[in-house]
């Protein structure tokens, strides 16, 4: 991965401000970071704003000195939230996924911590709204629903989730949605828990559940 960095001193409140900017290698996104840095009892934490995003385009300078992932393997979505970060692990309070057509995207909320160390670990919750199948997986088809039977549409929802860059740690993840529209037919309360595949990209989606 490569960063860039800026630094100012806060001089009235004794701490340093950071924007961080994070370009992975392995992954199709860009971070960034906008908060202070502090040291308390000789233990540095960092709190502040975070924003992942699908990775700038590269030109072919760009892509011969560094190499990334292609952009075409992001998903189409914007996460913005608020972290608390030390050695020891990290919690989101608070965080909004905007998937899809940035005039009306669709929006998760939610939380989320991990523990560092030895044996990482996270989990993450989150609440969906209603949801369009088509809509999300063919933006500006919504009405195309003939074709596609009821497993279908649930099997284009599992590829959206497995699409989703995996972890390198033991975690879980937990969405819940009020409904899921499927062409005619409406899929209400659904809860869906899914787990970093160990050797591959995605995700192992061990539950499945809706009224």
């Amino acid at each position: 991965s490569t960063g860039r960095w800026q630094t100012s001193e806060d001089l009235k409140e004794g701490r340093l401000r950071l924007k961080l900017a994070v370009e992975p290698q392995d992954l199709p996104y860009d971070i960034d970071f906008d908060g202070p840095f502090v040291l308390s009892a000789g233990v540095p934490k960092m709190t502040g704003n975070f924003r992942i995003k699908p990775l700038s385009p590269q030109n072919q300078n760009d892509k011969a000195a560094f190499p990334r992932r292609d952009r075409s393997e992001a998903i189409n979505a914007v996460a913005e939230g608020v972290i608390d970060l030390t050695a020891a692990g990290a919690v989101v309070p608070e965080f909004k996924i905007k998937l899809g057509d940035a005039a009306d995207p669709y929006i998760v909320d939610g939380t989320a911590f991990a523990n560092f160390g030895e044996t990482s670990s996270f989990e993450i919750q989150a609440e969906g709204q209603q949801i369009n199948i088509e809509r999300l997986t063919k933006p500006g088809q919504e009405s195309a629903t003939e074709a596609l039977s009821l497993g279908d549409r649930i099997a284009a929802v599992r590829k959206v989730l497995e699409a989703i860059p995996r972890f390198d740690a033991d975690g879980r993840v937990f969405l819940n949605l009020p409904a899921l529209v499927a062409g005619d037919t409406v899929i209400r309360d659904l809860a869906i828990e899914a787990r970093p595949l160990k050797e591959v990209d995605g995700w192992r989606v061990n539950n499945f559940q809706a009224e």
